[in-house]
């Protein structure tokens, strides 16, 4: 297996930073893996090798703002939350299949991943999608004793961060990486919104969930506090056009205290929490490719 980071243009040009998972065997596929909000991609990589050493090629990325896609500066970077489904996933995309011309396309989105997969344009491309903690960000439908942090983070502490900074500083509110300012305000916007985004007039992406026609596989961890039973389903009612399969996984399997809402992508669940998922995701596509 070979490991390739580059810079690839999204839809408008911005360069985005992706490494190349190149398979030793070919199944067949490539998998482009999409993240989580202020997530790098440097924590699929472990993720993407499993998936690599099953003979798929593998791409992950970083959004813009976020780990090696961001500038210098966030202070005034005129970044949106719906930027990263509209021109940054679909880009890696359009590299993915340049590069590996003829493979079948699956995705895997955490979290907000799960969301570019519905939203981004030529969705239809996608043949196999696997969500994993994909759920509404309706602040209401999150563990009832985490929400008064996060209303006060996203009313409060957020604002205030933006006002004075111009920025989010993501790690010093226990959001990961740091958010640029659109990105913020969309998110907190969407999060205060019973319906999430699906009731943004404004958000002309939602009619391309209508595309999404593949098999879709909703993970969800027994102990996560944000995407709980009813954060996944208010979100996957979005897929009119497909079934959902659903697959919820619980520390318990795993032998640990805690999986939650970020934890299912650490090497350490990798004989435990990832075979069934990356079976239901390559196993076909494998057992092809080794014949």
């Amino acid at each position: 297996m070979k490991e390739a980071h580059i810079e690839v243009p999204a839809r408008d040009g911005f360069p985005l930073s992706v490494t190349f998972f190149e398979p030793s065997q070919d199944c067949g596929v490539v998998v482009v893996m999409h993240s989580a909000t202020a997530v790098p991609r440097k924590i699929y990589t472990p993720f993407a090798r499993a998936m690599a050493q099953r003979g798929a090629a593998v791409v992950t990325y970083d959004y813009r703002g976020i780990g090696e896609s961001r500038p210098k500066s966030l202070k005034g970077f005129p970044a949106r939350m719906r930027d990263w489904a509209r021109f940054d996933a679909p880009g890696v995309v359009d590299a993915a299949l340049e590069n590996w011309p003829g493979r079948k396309l699956y995705g895997v989105g955490h979290s907000y991943g799960g969301h570019a997969m519905g939203l981004m344009p030529d969705n239809q491309r996608q043949e196999r999608i696997a969500m994993v903690a994909a759920q509404s960000g309706y602040w209401r439908l999150i563990a009832k004793r985490d929400q008064p942090r996060v209303w006060t983070l996203l009313n409060i502490l957020g604002p205030a961060s933006v006002n004075l900074l111009g920025y989010v500083p993501g790690e010093h509110l226990g959001l990961g990486q740091d958010l640029p300012r659109g990105v913020f305000e969309e998110w907190r916007r969407w999060c205060m919104t019973p319906d999430y985004f699906f009731s943004d007039p404004t958000l002309d992406l939602l009619a391309n969930f209508q595309n999404v026609t593949a098999p879709v596989l909703a993970v969800g961890m027994s102990d996560d506090d944000w995407a709980t039973p009813r954060a996944i389903e208010a979100f996957v009612r979005g897929f009119t056009a497909t079934k959902i399969e659903r697959l919820t996984l619980t520390p318990e399997q795993a032998g640990v205290r805690k999986v939650g809402h970020l934890d299912f992508f650490r090497a350490q669940f990798a004989t435990t929490l990832w075979p069934t998922v990356i079976d239901w995701l390559l196993g076909r596509a494998a057992t092809e490719g080794s014949l």
